[in-house]
């Protein structure tokens, strides 16, 4: 069923990640949203640029980096199905792939917080890991919505979270049918 314009992409990892990277390129509160909550700053600064896929030979491809304050801010976003984790040599390849590692690689699944609690190091070569959850990231698509913001990005976020919702529904539902 097609209920929202990301249902079109699919529900696999790399449709997730194209959906929520597509969220952040295009609303502005959505990505200045997910950039207070993770640096605990009020005032982020601006998102200069989203990127999708990028891939660097021999460290991989990540799922999506957003580069802010001209890229002094640079966060590497690594977009898991369902309760999946990446691996500390994934996430080892991300930190060290470019000359200036990144401010934060931040793992995304549907896993509540509590289950990831100390599955996830804290810091990989020097780099602080974060986590948020669909629910988290629904949330802050939530907040971003609640400002002032045009009917388009509403819109866009709203779609964004029915969509994250099905996922979650999907995966629940899934997982039932398999421990049952």
């Amino acid at each position: 069923m097609v209920g929202t314009v990301f249902d079109l992409l699919g529900d696999k990892e790399n449709d997730i990640t194209y959906s929520i990277g597509w969220a952040l390129a295009e609303s502005e509160r959505f990505a200045a949203a997910l950039l207070a909550d993770l640096l605990g700053d009020t005032k982020p600064p601006p998102v200069d640029k989203v990127m999708l896929q990028e891939g660097i030979s021999g460290a991989g491809f990540t799922d999506i980096e957003l580069l802010a304050d001209e890229g002094r801010v640079h966060i590497v976003i690594e977009a898991k199905r369902g309760y999946a984790l990446p691996t500390v040599d994934q996430l080892q390849r991300y930190a060290e792939r470019s000359k200036v590692a990144p401010t934060l690689l931040l793992v995304t699944a549907e896993a509540p917080p509590e289950f990831i609690e100390s599955k996830l190091p804290e810091t990989v070569a020097g780099v602080p890991v974060a986590y948020r959850s669909w629910q988290q990231i629904d949330a802050l698509a939530h907040r971003a919505v609640a400002e002032r913001c045009g009917h388009a990005e509403k819109r866009l976020l709203r779609e964004l979270s029915r969509y994250l919702r099905g996922l979650m529904t999907m995966q629940n539902v899934r997982s039932n049918l398999v421990y049952v």
